[in-house]
């Protein structure tokens, strides 16, 4: 089955009006992160998107821990951006104040409708 240009720009157009929040992307103007004598890390906002974080975290995920004798979980979100975005994992987002580091970027489907990012709040 074959899909037309036509009907992927219309659902692309569709995704991307659905997306209720707004996502600042991230860039690290500081050109470190802290260790090894280099400079501070310094995220700054270069774009504003809209966006849609899907996923809660689940009890169980393969990225919780313990501390403490609690249980932990590293807040894993799947993020969706509109179609076109340009983000690396080397951004972050920041979404309602929340700010997520980047894991992966699934844009590389032959048809895409949206930019999906696996995402980890940071605390």
């Amino acid at each position: 089955m074959r899909i037309s240009t036509s009907f992927l720009a219309s659902v692309q157009t569709l995704i991307s009006g659905s997306l209720p929040s707004s996502a600042e992307i991230l860039e690290n103007q500081g050109g470190g992160n802290g260790r090894g004598g280099k400079a501070a890390p310094d995220w700054q906002p270069i774009a504003t998107v809209s966006a849609l974080v899907l996923q809660k975290a689940i009890t169980g995920d393969p990225g919780d821990t313990v501390e403490g004798g609690k249980l932990v979980s590293d807040l894993r979100r799947l993020i969706r951006l509109p179609y076109g975005t340009a983000i690396t994992s080397a951004h972050r987002l920041r979404i309602d104040g929340l700010t997520y580091e980047i894991l992966s970027v699934q844009d590389d489907l032959g048809v895409s409708a949206a930019v999906d990012c696996q995402c980890k709040r940071l605390a």
